[in-house]
C-alpha cells in the first residue's frame, strides 16, 4: 500500500478525490462550488429525514486543523443532516479524534466517522479503487510503485511489437 502526501492535491483536488473514493459506498454527491461552503464540501440526500454531509479539511497540522474545526462546529447549527462526516489530511491519535468529537458536541456520532490520511490510503489501496489511484497524478509522480507498473506495462507492449509486425507482414 502506497503512503500518500494528501497535501499535494489542492483544496479543490482533495474534495474531488475524497468524493471519488466515498461514491462507492455512499452513491452520487451533490457537489458545491469553492469557497465559503457553510461546513458543506458535498451532500448526498436519500429523503428529507436522510441527509449526509461531509466536509473535507486538509491542513498540515493538527493544531491548525482543530482551530479550524472551532470555526466551522459554528455553522453545523444552521444545517440539517442525519449524518456528517469530517474527511482530514493527516493522520490523528485517538485523543485528536477525542478532541475533535467534543468540539463537535454530538453532531458527530462517532470516531469512525472522522476519517484520515491512514484511513484514505487505506481505501485507496483496494484493488475497486485502483483507478482512483490514476485520475491524481499529483499523487504519484513520485511514487515509485507507479512507475513500475507503467513500466511493466510499457515493457510487455514492446514485446508485442515484433508478434505483431510478424503477424501483419504474413497476411499481405
Amino acid at each position: 500500500m502506497n503512503e500518500y502526501n494528501f497535501e499535494v492535491l489542492s483544496p479543490l483536488r482533495f474534495e474531488q478525490f475524497v468524493r471519488d473514493l466515498l461514491a462507492d459506498k455512499y452513491g452520487n454527491f451533490e457537489n458545491f462550488s469553492e469557497g465559503k461552503d457553510g461546513g458543506i464540501d458535498f451532500r448526498y440526500s436519500l429523503s428529507d429525514d436522510e441527509i449526509l454531509i461531509v466536509q473535507c479539511k486538509r491542513y498540515k497540522n493538527v493544531q491548525n486543523l482543530i482551530s479550524a474545526i472551532k470555526k466551522e462546529v459554528e455553522k453545523l447549527n444552521k444545517l440539517r443532516f442525519s449524518k456528517y462526516i469530517l474527511v482530514v489530511s493527516l493522520d490523528l491519535t485517538e485523543k485528536n479524534k477525542e478532541s475533535i468529537l467534543k468540539l463537535y458536541n454530538g453532531k458527530i456520532q462517532n470516531s469512525n466517522q472522522i476519517i484520515t490520511k491512514g484511513d484514505l490510503n487505506f481505501l485507496l489501496g483496494l484493488s475497486s479503487n485502483h483507478y482512483i489511484e490514476f485520475k491524481y497524478p499529483e499523487l504519484w509522480m513520485n511514487s515509485i510503485n507507479i512507475h513500475q507498473k507503467i513500466f511493466q506495462i510499457y515493457s510487455s507492449t514492446l514485446s508485442l511489437v515484433p508478434f505483431l509486425f510478424a503477424l501483419l507482414h504474413k497476411k499481405q
